[in-house]
C-alpha cells in the first residue's frame, strides 16, 4: 500500500495581507491532491491545520471540498486530525466535512473513550494499515498523551497522527517530549511544524513533511523546497516529493559603520527583474552616520515592484543610530527579580511589588485545578482588600 502525508496548508492565509498569497496555499493543496491521484496512493493523511482560522471563508471551504472531491471521486480516503488552527470556540470546520463524507476525523470524540482511568483511543483500519490520531490541542496535552492507551487492531502497518512540536525537533517550542508519542507504530505523521524533519522512534520513524507553502519568515529565512511525503507501507519507505512555491528571497544586510545612503543603495543592488517574487530585506547593525528613519523604505519597494517583486518588505528594527546602544538584562538576576528593582526604582513599595507578582503567577500558573485558583485568587483578594484598608482617602 501507498499513502500521501502533508499538513498544514493552512488554506485562507494571506502572508502581508496579500490577496496572490492566499492563491499560493491553494494551488500548494491542489498539487498535494493531484500528486496523490498521480501516485494512486491508498489513501491520503493530513496531520492538520488544513485551514488557517477555524471559522474560514465561504471561499476556503468551497475550495477545500472541491479538492477532496477530487479524491472522493477515486474512492481515496483521507484521515485528519484537527490542528491548533482548524480549532474554533464551539467546533471545527472538518466536522462538517467529514459530515459529507469527505475526511475522517480521527480527533473527533467517537475515537475516544475512558476505560479504568485510561483514554483509549481507536482509529480506522484501510487494506493492512490501521491509522489513529489525536488533536492538536495544547491545554493538558502532556496529560493526555500520559494516558493514552491504543485499542489493538491486527494490522501489518500502524500510523499514528499528530500535530504536536516534539521536543527531539526544538526544546524552544516543544510541545511534548518525544518520549510521549506511544509505541508501537510504524509511522508517526507529525503536523505543526513547518520545517521537514525525520528521525527513527521505537520501531518505526517519525516524519514531518513541512508546510506545502511558506507560512512563516522564519521558513522564509531558512529556504529550501516544500513538499509532501509519499510512504510505501510494504517496503517501510518513505520519500520526500517537492512542490512548486513561489519563489523567497531573504537578504540580510549588515549595516555596520555604514552611512544611511550606503545602505540605501546596498538594498537597490539587491534588486533584479524576475516575475513574483517575495523579498525580505532584514537590515542590523550600527550606522556610522544617519538615522534608520533616512533608510528609504519607500523608493526601495517601489523600485522593487517595477523590477518585478510581488512584495518587498525592508525590515529595520534591529538597526541602531550612533551613539545608540543596546541596554542588556544583567546576567545572573531572575525576571522576577529584575521586576521587582524595575519596580522599586518607579516608587513602588515592597509590598505593592510583592502582590503585583502573587497576581501574575496565579494568573499565569497552569498547574493548578480550577479549585485550587479559586482558593488562590480569594486569598489574593482578601490581601488587596486588607491592603487597600490601610490607605485614607482624604
Amino acid at each position: 500500500m501507498k499513502f500521501l502525508h502533508f499538513s498544514d496548508t493552512h488554506i485562507g492565509k494571506r502572508n502581508f495581507k496579500l490577496e496572490e498569497r492566499e492563491g499560493d496555499f491553494e494551488r500548494a493543496f491542489e498539487q498535494c491532491v493531484s500528486l496523490a491521484l498521480e501516485e494512486q496512493v491508498d489513501f491520503v493523511i493530513h496531520a492538520g491545520d488544513m485551514f488557517d482560522i477555524g471559522r474560514p471563508s465561504h471561499k476556503s471551504i468551497v475550495f477545500v471540498i472541491t479538492q477532496l472531491k477530487r479524491l472522493k471521486k477515486q474512492n481515496i480516503p483521507v484521515f485528519t486530525v484537527a490542528g491548533s488552527h482548524d480549532m474554533s470556540k464551539d467546533d471545527t470546520v472538518l466536522s462538517i466535512l467529514e459530515k459529507v463524507g469527505l475526511i475522517v476525523n480521527l480527533s473527533s470524540q467517537r475515537f475516544f473513550s475512558v476505560e479504568n482511568d485510561k483514554l483509549v483511543l481507536d482509529g480506522v483500519v484501510v487494506g493492512d494499515a490501521f491509522v489513529c490520531g489525536v488533536p492538536g490541542r495544547q491545554a493538558q496535552i502532556k496529560d493526555i498523551f500520559k494516558a493514552l492507551t491504543i485499542k489493538e487492531h491486527r494490522a501489518a502497518y500502524r500510523v499514528f497522527v499528530f500535530h504536536h512540536t516534539i521536543s527531539s525537533i526544538s526544546p524552544v517550542f516543544e510541545d511534548i517530549p518525544t518520549a510521549l508519542l506511544p509505541r508501537g507504530f510504524d509511522y508517526y505523521a507529525g503536523g505543526h511544524w513547518h520545517l521537514p524533519f525525520d528521525e527513527p522512534y521505537d520501531t518505526g520513524m517519525i516524519v514531518y513533511p513541512g508546510s506545502p507553502e511558506f507560512v512563516e519568515l522564519k521558513e522564509m529565512r531558512h529556504g529550501g523546497l516544500k513538499g509532501v511525503v509519499l510512504v510505501d507501507t510494504k517496503k517501510k519507505t518513505f520519500k520526500r516529493i517537492p512542490l512548486a512555491t513561489r519563489d523567497v528571497r531573504v537578504e540580510r544586510v549588515d549595516c555596520t559603520n555604514m552611512l544611511a545612503d550606503d545602505v540605501n543603495e546596498k538594498c537597490f543592488s539587491l534588486l533584479s527583474k524576475n516575475h513574483g517574487t517575495l523579498l525580505v530585506i532584514e537590515v542590523h547593525g550600527t550606522l556610522r552616520g544617519g538615522t534608520k528613519s533616512e533608510i528609504n523604505k519607500f523608493n526601495i519597494n517601489e523600485e522593487a515592484q517595477k523590477q518585478g517583486y510581488l512584495y518587498c518588505n525592508v525590515r529595520t528594527a534591529d538597526v541602531l543610530s550612533p551613539n545608540q546602544s543596546v541596554r542588556v538584562l544583567s546576567a545572573g538576576k531572575s525576571l522576577k527579580l529584575i521586576e521587582a528593582e524595575y519596580l522599586t526604582k518607579k516608587g513602588y513599595l515592597p509590598r505593592q511589588i510583592a502582590l503585583g507578582q502573587k497576581i501574575i503567577q496565579s494568573l499565569g500558573d497552569s498547574t493548578k485545578n480550577a479549585t485550587q485558583i479559586r482558593d488562590a485568587q480569594k486569598e489574593l483578594v482578601e490581601e488587596i482588600d486588607r491592603d487597600t484598608s490601610n490607605y485614607r482617602i482624604n
